[in-house]
């Protein structure tokens, strides 16, 4: 429904600081910073002012799971 469409940014927000915050985890969780919890995806490219269609077909180039590095995409120099 065209009516309940929300922005990529508002997504982002809404599955990471939001959600951290109504989970009362907000001073380690949903945003990158020193002490926060590292779980993080690295995009092939910026989500933002992509058409939201293409979203799903971004490659992911690392993924980082409690501070440790769980997967490299073979597209990245080593």
């Amino acid at each position: 429904m065209p009516s309940q469409k929300i922005r990529v940014a508002e997504a982002l927000a809404a599955y990471t600081a939001a959600n951290a915050f109504a989970g009362f985890q907000e001073d380690r969780l949903g945003t990158i910073r020193p002490g926060n919890l590292a779980d993080f995806v690295v995009l092939a490219d910026d989500i933002l002012p992509i058409d939201p269609a293409r979203i799903a077909r971004t490659e992911v180039l690392r993924t980082v799971v409690g501070g440790i590095e769980r997967f490299t995409s073979t597209s990245v120099p080593a």
